[in-house]
Parts: C-alpha cells; sequence; structure tokens
C-alpha cells in the first residue's frame, strides 16, 4: 500500500513540475554583449595556454601532419599549447608518446604526464561480493613514493 502511495505522489510531482515548466513564463530574449573589456592591471587568473591530450593506446599517435595541424600556428592549425600525455603503467608502451610531446616541446608547448593508474605493485585484489578480480589500491605503499 506504502509503495502505490509513493508512486502516485512521484507522479503527481512530475505532471506538476511538467504542467509548470509548459504554462510558466515565456523563453526571455538571450541579449549577446558586443564589446570586451580587459583590465590587465587586474589580473584574477592565469591562463598558461589551451591544448589536449594524447593517449597512443586509445586513439593512435598523432600523424606528423596532424601533430603540425596541432601545434602549429599557421593558417588552419589550432595552434595548442599545452599537451598532456598518459603515463601507461607498462614501461614499454612510453615510447609511444615521444613523437607528439618532441613535436609539442619543438612548438613551444608546455609537456605534463600523469598516470591514470597507480603502478600495479601498488594495487592489490580483493573479494568483493564474491568479485575477487575487485581491485584497491594500497594506500600506504602509494603515499610513501
Amino acid at each position: 500500500m506504502i509503495p502505490r502511495i509513493k508512486k502516485t505522489i512521484c507522479v503527481l510531482l512530475v505532471c506538476f513540475t511538467m504542467l509548470s515548466v509548459m504554462l510558466g513564463p515565456g523563453a526571455t530574449e538571450v541579449l549577446a554583449a558586443s564589446d570586451v573589456t580587459v583590465n590587465v592591471s587586474a589580473e584574477k587568473q592565469v591562463i598558461r595556454g589551451f591544448g589536449g591530450m594524447n593517449h597512443p593506446a586509445w586513439a593512435g599517435d598523432l600523424t606528423a601532419a596532424q601533430r603540425e595541424t596541432a601545434f602549429g600556428n599557421g593558417q588552419n592549425q589550432l595552434g595548442f599549447s599545452i599537451l598532456r600525455i598518459h603515463v601507461d603503467e607498462n614501461r614499454n608502451n612510453w615510447y609511444k608518446e615521444v613523437e607528439t610531446a618532441k613535436s609539442a616541446v619543438k612548438h613551444g608547448a608546455i609537456v605534463f604526464a600523469s598516470p591514470w593508474n597507480p603502478p600495479s605493485d601498488m594495487v592489490e585484489t580483493f573479494n568483493r561480493n564474491g568479485d575477487t578480480s575487485a581491485k584497491r589500491l594500497k594506500y600506504n605503499k602509494y603515499a610513501a613514493s
């Protein structure tokens, strides 16, 4: 009986919400500003650049032409100035990031690497509700490194 009442109340609330949206005031007019004023004497934040990430294991490495498009500053080029690369758990895969990183540096970009997972020796498997492949971080070992 109680679940049925809860369901009825939920349905009524959804109906009232939708009704108020449909019958409420119309959309307000959106105006775009035509001018922007930049006050260089009042710095609020630093923007170091714009860029993206490279993950050859997922999408394949960039070709030489794609690197030029990404980091070049010419016509029809993006002019990226930051590149984040993935630090693979397997050191044997690190070479896959090198050519794009070198190209970014050659174009003056900031390049930094970040691991997405802790090293395998800092992770342990455990039994979670019958799933013996569940993993958790060995926090004491990770924090000490």
